[in-house]
């Protein structure tokens, strides 16, 4: 719920104000290992999209717009015929991308719901 000032304002931009929450996706793909060359470098290619979201919306370190807009882009993002998609990735890494997409964007949900 919003305060009685905040009633009527647009919800600032993702990261600009209020959202605290644990880096959970970031959190679970830490966990994950891999022995293939290719895999690795699937979930390092991951790892930064995810990184760069989590840390524009939790606003760690500062707020890189350029980088947390390009990562949105690429994770909401439906193709499937670049190899380095984050579709084809979620796949090759036998992860449910519509899983991590919801993971990733709820607490954003949560906060705009509650404004």
């Amino acid at each position: 719920m919003g305060t009685r000032r905040d009633r009527g304002k647009r919800v600032a931009p993702p990261g600009t104000s209020h959202l605290a929450y644990p880096p959970l996706v970031l959190l679970l793909l830490t966990q994950l290992h891999y022995q293939q060359g290719e895999k690795r470098l699937m979930l390092a290619v991951l790892k930064d999209a995810v990184e760069c979201i989590e840390r524009y919306l939790t606003g760690r370190r500062g707020h890189n717009w350029p980088a947390f807009s390009a990562a949105c882009h690429w994770v909401l993002d439906h193709d499937r015929t670049w190899p380095f998609s984050f579709e084809n990735i979620c796949v090759a890494l036998d992860l449910d991308p519509r899983r991590i997409r919801s993971l990733l964007f709820a607490p954003f949900r949560a906060s705009q719901r509650s404004s």
